[in-house]
């Protein structure tokens, strides 16, 4: 009677202990998902301040372009050095280089020998773990043709 009894509660108690591990399981699963999405919200959350610092930056620059003062030269490089120690790389663009629309940003076309070359950097873009924070603001070029090739063009 003893040994039907235990018997009995044998597989009760391997379906109770199946199911604390399943448990324990989910709950590891759950604290590692949580603490993703915090990292993930505090990442975010430095973007955005960072965005912001970028303008902050700009103003400096143009500022010291004006003014040409050692001290402001000196705040300039700290305040870029306090942005890149956060991960943050200015996205290089060079005059001539083809536009790419996921680094750069149109801002005006001129008139040019090619299609789609960037001609001058209005504003720098910054990246940040591979992803751009703000890309960089660009004049592209846009080629006109002759206007006996254009005639050619809507009379053929």
């Amino acid at each position: 009677m003893i040994v039907m009894a235990k018997e009995k509660k044998q597989p009760q108690l391997e379906e109770l202990r199946a199911q604390l591990q399943r448990a324990l399981a989910d709950y590891a699963n759950l604290s590692r998902r949580v603490e993703e999405e915090k990292k993930a919200v505090i990442r975010f959350a430095n973007v955005v301040l960072i965005a912001k610092f970028l303008g902050v930056l700009d103003s400096l620059e143009a500022a010291q372009k004006i003014i040409g003062s050692e001290g402001l030269e000196l705040v300039v490089q700290k305040f870029r050095g306090v942005v890149e120690s956060e991960g943050v790389k200015e996205i290089t663009v060079k005059p001539g280089e083809a536009f790419n629309p996921n680094y750069h940003e149109a801002v005006e076309t001129v008139v040019g020998a090619e299609d789609g070359k960037v001609v001058e950097v209005v504003e720098k873009g910054y990246g940040l773990e591979g992803k751009v924070i703000r890309p960089a603001r660009v004049k592209v070029s846009k080629k006109i043709e002759p206007a006996s090739t254009q005639k050619e063009q809507v009379n053929g």
